[in-house]
Formats: structure tokens, sequence, C-alpha cells
């Protein structure tokens, strides 16, 4: 007797774990620890460190200010990260800064 082909195998279609939303709080921040650490950008390539240490001071202490560079140039890329002692400190200096205009730059803080 005559004896069916065996059917080809279809893949099966993969399947995905949704990873759970980061913030439990349905997007709400509110419910975040304060954090230190500031992040700018929008600067102007030639944005020294000198100038954002002079606008940052009056917020607070720093403890460490970190420029973001292009890996072919060593250019600076127009963004920073301040890491405050005190999150007290990186949120006055993030509300300050926020808009605020270096050399014809409108910067973004958050």
């Amino acid at each position: 007797p005559l004896q069916k082909p065996p059917s080809p195998r279809q893949p099966k279609a993969p399947t995905f774990r949704h990873q759970p939303p980061r913030c439990a709080s349905g997007g709400s921040t509110s419910s975040s620890p304060p954090t230190t650490a500031l992040y700018i950008g929008d600067l102007p390539w030639w944005t020294t460190d000198a100038e954002v240490e002079a606008a940052l001071a009056p917020h607070g202490a720093l403890d460490g200010l970190y420029f973001y560079a292009d890996k072919c140039s060593g250019r600076s890329r127009g963004s920073c990260r301040a890491d405050f002692l005190h999150p007290a400190a990186a949120a006055s200096a993030a509300a300050a800064l926020h808009g605020r205009v270096f050399d014809g730059h409108h910067c973004v803080a958050s």
C-alpha cells in the first residue's frame, strides 16, 4: 500500500515574553527614588566644563562632570552628565538649567 509522505514541519512562531513595565505606578515617576545624576544636552560642542560647572555651582556640590565625546573626532557631542552629592541639588539644577541658553542653544536638563 501507498504511504502518505510525511508532512513538512511548520516552523513555530517565536514566543516573546513581555517585560513588565519599569514603573509599576502606571508611568508616573513620582514614586521613583530621587537621583543625584543630571543629564544636560543640546549644548554647543565647544562648551567647556568650566562653563557648565559655573552654571551648576549655585545648586550644590558636584561629585563629577562627564562630557560625552564623539568616538571618531573626540569632539564633545554637546551633552554631559553631572553627578551631585545630594538629590535636591540635582533637582534644583535641572529646574534652573532646562531651557537655559548656552551660546544660542537652548539646553535640555533632566
